[in-house]
């Protein structure tokens, strides 16, 4: 078999189960299994596919079809730009919530009184509704923080990251 058609006997699996975006799934497992990134799917679709590699894509579409999430059994989840591990027991970084974040970063960059900033930093908890987001957040914030201190004077921190992480 070549690698395009165990790609499509994946697809036809977890089309056939009702799985949602089945082809960017099928693909996305396909790409662990194989060590391939999109572009050498295409240049390797008409290769023999590799035995070891072909059944491990196999094992990966029964742990999806068996309502694993696509992000546990790829172990890893981009969130506003950055890698995270993720597996079981771990948040799954949203698209939402990175929505959520963006709004958060720019009406927080923008506010330039001491009483103002200081009382939005309290609410992040509130406002905030993971854990990823309560970490990226202050890492998209760094340069903000530094900024707002030396004009501000704040004798508080903003945050924390240690007590985020």
């Amino acid at each position: 078999m070549t690698v395009n058609e165990i790609y499509q006997s994946g697809l036809k699996l977890l089309e056939n189960n009702n799985i949602e975006n089945s082809k960017f799934e099928a693909q996305s497992l396909l790409q662990k299994a194989f060590s391939l990134d999109r572009v050498g799917f295409i240049i390797h679709k008409t290769d023999k596919a590799d035995e070891n590699c072909s059944h491990n894509f196999l094992k990966f579409i029964e742990k999806r079809i068996s309502g694993e999430p696509l992000q546990y059994i790829l172990g890893e989840w981009s969130f506003m730009g950055f890698d995270f591990k993720v597996g079981r027991g771990v948040l799954i970084p949203r698209d939402d919530t990175e929505v959520v974040v963006n709004l958060c970063i720019d009406f927080l960059e923008n506010r330039t009184d001491k009483k103002t900033v200081d009382s939005h930093f309290r609410a992040l908890p509130i406002w905030l509704t993971s854990v990823r987001a309560a970490v990226q957040l202050p890492l998209h914030l760094i340069k903000f923080r530094v900024q707002k201190l030396r004009q501000l004077k704040l004798t508080k921190p903003l945050f924390h990251i240690s007590k985020l992480m």
